[in-house]
């Protein structure tokens, strides 16, 4: 990228699948692009969490920012066979050294997730804590996401090097690399990671597997309990569709909850389903659907459209809560209530993505008159494996991602589980074995897959390997937004209502702090303060007291 930019070319073009059929998946995040079906926005191109904030605003790097890349980052750090040669590759950073002071300096890290990383920005609250500490900032793309492509595909043997165990070893290896080789003298600048979402899980991972490597992690969103079947994800959208403080209430909520019910008796009281005429055009399905995964498929689509709104809320793009709650309580009955708050989000991708209006043209057209033309897509094939299945790298970041989730960390956004109940109980064909063993055996052609690595006494692997919710390692914070539904798989207050959600517990080391805030959702800490004001979004006393926490945790690992 040219000194100045913010969006590097490969970010910008780099969709979750390079297809006709354009699909963006909303979770994890920052820099991220996530998670699974049951979190699929079905035309809008969602960036990369954080990174596609920072576009919207418009953000930019520092004129002096470099792009480069370690050209001997290593392929399998595992490999210990004796005399073994090493396979390297290249793996893409950014550095930005306005605020450096020089020798002993800190540096600030900020660790890239799943899509393309793109350089330090002074929107970002590390840059406004690196300008106070006189830090180096540098981010590093996470292999097999943007340029950073340590194999020539994404063959199922190659995607055995993507793990977050390997990305960990990364960030090591360069850290190693960078301190040694920097034009200035790095042997006593102390390093403290940042992340957000996966990345997020990631920093705090980084400071308990390679504690001599930084001083501090600050883990925004951190998702460190893995989970199958993530039906969490659903209550806290329902938490939010009712919590009066973003523009929501208890009423949007039964609206929305029975619009769905009333939806689910249409599409599933006829043959094939979801010909019904009552069913609303807005959420009328493009096919005919005949099996229980494409009625999962196109239950996620619709329910995404609340995932993608309660997940980004009030963080620059619109529609908010409140925008959807508005629509959905404006018409006479529920089901109605249900198509138009889903059509505000679906014109609003469409409105806001340039390169979308471009594509789809007569479906951006359609979509605004609210015609049978905007329907939802419906075949979990057709429309979403077959993307998956693409090897390419140029197909997008979607399958490397969804690799991880199928091999180690599950995530599968469920409406419906045998465990719990949620305010989309209705759409009960999208439960785990549809959100998940479907995508995972028809994507990567594993008939047999039956979920991600256990470890051997039916638990998660990710879980027995990184300790969930036990964290023995001093000088990491946790932020946390009270309605950021990925908040439900991290360490969170005692008084939080998913507070040990999913039966891990929660166990932390003295110097572990926990930062929650209020009325905020996915990685709201991590931008500078004031940085939304330009989207007409202002920092709230909870934003500003996190960055004040924040800002002191940092200062005390620095000391």
């Amino acid at each position: 990228a040219k000194p100045g930019d913010w969006w590097p070319s490969t970010i910008e073009n780099q969709t979750m699948f390079s297809s006709s059929k354009i699909v963006a998946a909303v979770a994890l995040v920052a820099p991220m692009v996530v998670a699974a079906p049951g979190g699929l926005l079905r035309r809008g191109v969602l960036r990369n969490h954080v990174n596609r904030v920072l576009h919207e605003l418009g953000a930019r790097a520092n004129a002096a920012t470099k792009t480069l890349y370690y050209e001997e980052a290593i392929l399998d750090h595992f490999d210990d066979a004796v005399g073994a040669t090493p396979t390297y590759w290249r793996q893409r950073y950014y550095v930005d050294p306005t605020f450096f002071g020089g020798p002993g300096s800190p540096i600030f890290l900020e660790i890239g997730g799943e899509g393309p990383q793109g350089p330090p920005s002074t929107s970002m609250f590390s840059a406004t804590l690196a300008e106070k500490h006189g830090a180096l900032l540098v981010s590093v793309e996470h292999r097999f996401y943007g340029e950073s492509r340590p194999v020539p595909n994404m063959t199922l043997e190659n995607l055995r090097y993507l793990t977050s165990d390997q990305a960990l070893a990364d960030l090591a290896r360069f850290v190693d690399f960078f301190k040694a080789t920097y034009t200035t003298d790095l042997s006593s600048s102390p390093l403290v990671v940042f992340g957000g979402s996966y990345p997020g899980a990631l920093a705090a991972w980084f400071k308990l597997k390679y504690p001599a490597h930084a001083v501090g992690a600050i883990a925004s969103s951190a998702p460190v309990f893995a989970v199958f079947d993530f039906y969490q994800y659903a209550q806290v959208v329902g938490a939010a569709l009712s919590a009066e403080e973003i523009g929501g209430s208890a009423e949007c909520l039964r609206v929305i909850q029975d619009g769905a019910t009333a939806l689910a008796a249409l599409v599933e009281s006829t043959t094939p389903m979801g010909s019904a005429a009552e069913i609303p055009d807005a959420l009328a399905p493009c096919t005919p659907m005949t099996s229980k995964d494409d009625l999962a498929y196109y239950y996620a689509e619709i329910y995404s459209t609340l995932e993608g709104t309660v997940q980004y809320n009030l963080e620059g793009s619109s529609p908010t809560v409140g925008d959807v709650c508005a629509a959905a309580l404006a018409e006479d009955d529920d089901l109605s209530g249900l198509a138009a708050a889903t059509s505000l989000v679906y014109a609003s991708a469409l409105a806001r993505d340039d390169d979308n209006d471009k594509k789809h043209p007569a479906a951006a057209k359609a979509l605004f008159k609210n015609t049978k033309a905007s329907c939802v897509e419906s075949s979990l094939q057709d429309d979403y494996i077959a993307g998956l299945a693409d090897v390419s790298f140029d197909s997008g970041s979607m399958r490397a991602w969804i690799w991880q989730s199928c091999n180690q960390f599950g995530y599968f956004q469920s409406t419906f589980s045998p465990d719990a109940t949620t305010p989309f109980s209705a759409f009960q064909a999208n439960d785990a074995a549809s959100a998940g063993l479907a995508v995972c055996r028809g994507g990567f052609g594993l008939p047999d897959y039956s979920g991600p690595r256990d470890d051997g006494a039916g638990g998660l692997a990710a879980n027995a390997n990184y300790g969930a919710r036990h964290f023995s390692n001093a000088n990491v914070t946790f932020v946390n937004g009270n309605l950021d539904p990925w908040h439900s798989l991290g360490i969170v207050n005692t008084t939080d209502a998913f507070y040990e959600a999913g039966g891990a517990t929660q166990v932390l080391a003295p110097g572990v702090s926990v930062i929650e805030l209020a009325g905020t959702a996915h990685c709201r800490d991590m931008y500078a303060p004031g940085a939304l004001e330009a989207a007409g979004v202002n920092d709230t006393a909870s934003v500003a007291w996190a960055h004040q926490r924040v800002a002191a945790d940092v200062a005390r690992y620095l000391s």
